[in-house]
């Protein structure tokens, strides 16, 4: 391997590598002995499997790695995850304002507990940062938790597969999920639970109750378009736990508004779409011992002991309905609109 720096980058370049060929595309930014930013594009030139170099004036922002893979086309395309008998032939980047030590430092890990903070970027966005063993995840507030915007502008890949399903509806076909498809989808999942996470643990509840919703909503989607039976499974044995903590938080924000009789009916909404999930996998008779619904009681009693609630006025009105004492419960609707 032969070795060139250009002030304090270094990086390897191979020398014949047989039918190799090194993927185009990766770039590198540094500042040079003179102190001027510039930017090496990296390429192979196909013929020599040498790296071409390309100079251009741009901002200092990090490193590069190189990958060699056997029998890849010249200009292939293939996706990262998809490369096989992959080599790292590398390229390392001393660079001091890049170490995170500082952050890990000052914020310790705490194994088992939810940890974020709410923070403002050098551009002035917010952003939250989660605390994991070994690092720190950077999670966009707003849109995507990553940032992006998929194929050409979709808010979300739900979006986009969304779309998708209607074009083929259009040719009367119905739509299912490709392998690559499902990759993406998983990976937007998870960026909205960890998200979601993060939410709860900063008592931001209606942000919370709008990834959960997020997620609800592509749990449906794949429901209807999962290439199969397991990886619909995947994901559904999750949904109680979503609907769980939806309730959580959208029974916390109705304390917060001082509602706790709200509070109480937004925990017995959430029951009653977890006996609905239940029910759709004949286990509804388990459903009063599983530990979240438990857990969901534990709250609603407490609720009810520590503001002093008998009966909250929906509890009223399905009760005067029940009764067929249909002037008191118009005068409770009247209630509840105002209260709302």
């Amino acid at each position: 391997m032969a070795s060139r720096s250009v002030g304090r980058t270094a990086w390897s370049e191979p020398e014949a590598l047989g039918s190799g060929r090194v993927l185009a595309g990766c770039s590198l930014r540094f500042k040079n002995k003179s102190g001027i930013s510039e930017k090496i594009s990296l390429a192979t030139d196909g013929a020599t499997n040498r790296v071409g170099q390309t100079f251009q004036a741009d901002v200092f922002v990090g490193s590069v790695r190189l990958l060699l893979a056997k029998g890849l086309s010249r200009r292939g395309s293939k996706r990262y995850d998809e490369i096989r008998d992959t080599v790292i032939l590398g390229a390392e980047v001393n660079v001091v304002n890049q170490d995170i030590d500082f952050i890990l430092r000052d914020w310790e890990f705490k194994p088992g507990v939810a940890q974020a903070r709410l923070i403002r970027s050098h551009d002035d966005r917010q952003v939250i940062q989660m605390r994991i063993d070994l690092g720190v995840l950077q999670l966009e507030a707003i849109g995507r938790p990553d940032g992006a915007r998929p194929h050409g502008g979709h808010e979300t890949y739900c979006a986009y597969l969304q779309e998708q399903a209607r074009l083929s509806r259009q040719t009367e076909h119905h739509f299912v999920l490709t392998d690559e498809q499902c990759h993406d989808a998983d990976r937007e999942f998870l960026q909205y639970y960890h998200r979601r996470m993060c939410w709860l643990a900063l008592r931001q509840y209606k942000r919370a109750m709008r990834d959960a919703d997020h997620t609800l909503a592509f749990m449906d989607f794949v429901k209807g378009h999962a290439p199969d039976d397991d990886y619909l499974q995947a994901h559904e044995q999750y949904r109680g736990f979503v609907l769980f903590q939806r309730t959580q938080a959208a029974a916390a924000l109705e304390v917060e508004n001082n509602a706790p009789e709200s509070a109480i009916d937004e925990i017995h909404k959430g029951l009653e779409r977890l006996r609905q999930f239940f029910a759709a996998y004949e286990r509804e008779e388990e459903m009063e011992e599983d530990g979240m619904v438990r857990h969901l009681r534990h709250v609603e009693a407490t609720l009810r002991q520590q503001y002093h609630v008998d009966t909250t006025l929906h509890e009223q009105l399905q009760q005067a309905i029940a009764e067929e004492d249909y002037e008191r419960a118009a005068h409770l609707r009247d209630a509840l609109k105002k209260q709302s």
